[in-house]
């Protein structure tokens, strides 16, 4: 018999199914129970999106999803340029769900996964933030507008206090 509930409900209730926080989840690995808030509400969230397909093809509801659906879904999810993290967190909330394993789809957005670079009208910021310790990574050449040239303190105090600026900065060669 179809639900009547909205689909956020629908979802609420399938995590709340799922739901031990009270475990450890260290001595219960492998239960297929969520043990962790956060995870709660992502899987709540995803589950949510998933009931709202269902829903929009007719293909029933929540409860009565198959793993077929489950992995047009995540196709779905993929054609629409979805990172990979969204879409593993999708496919994992719908393995939970439906207590079996589905096929990993990869995304065809690229995920760019490096360091941040900050332009240096960025940077003259920093300097306030961070103590010494510190100010050799956080500051960028200020000679230079659109350089990322790291500089350093060319004399450096035994003690300076947090906050202060009085340094003198030349060019690391």
């Amino acid at each position: 018999m179809p639900s009547f509930r909205s689909p956020k409900e629908q979802a609420q209730h399938a995590v709340s199914q799922r739901v031990a926080f009270k475990e450890s989840r260290h001595d219960n690995k492998g239960d297929g129970m969520i043990h962790a808030v956060g995870t709660a509400r992502g899987y709540q969230q995803s589950l949510a999106k998933f009931a709202e397909f269902v829903q929009e093809n007719r293909l029933g509801d929540l409860k009565s999803a198959t793993p077929a659906v489950a992995q047009a879904y995540l196709a779905e999810r993929q054609e629409s340029g979805l990172s990979q993290k969204t879409i593993d967190l999708d496919r994992q909330a719908l393995q939970c769900h439906l207590q079996q394993s589905l096929e990993r789809v990869h995304a065809i957005k690229e995920t760019h996964l490096g360091t941040r670079s900050y332009p240096s009208r960025k940077c003259t910021g920093f300097i306030c933030l961070y103590d010494v310790k510190n100010v050799m990574v956080a500051v960028c050449n200020l000679n230079e507008p659109d350089a990322l040239t790291p500089i350093r303190p060319t004399w450096v105090p035994a003690y300076l206090p947090f906050g202060t600026t009085a340094l003198t900065i030349s060019p690391v060669l």
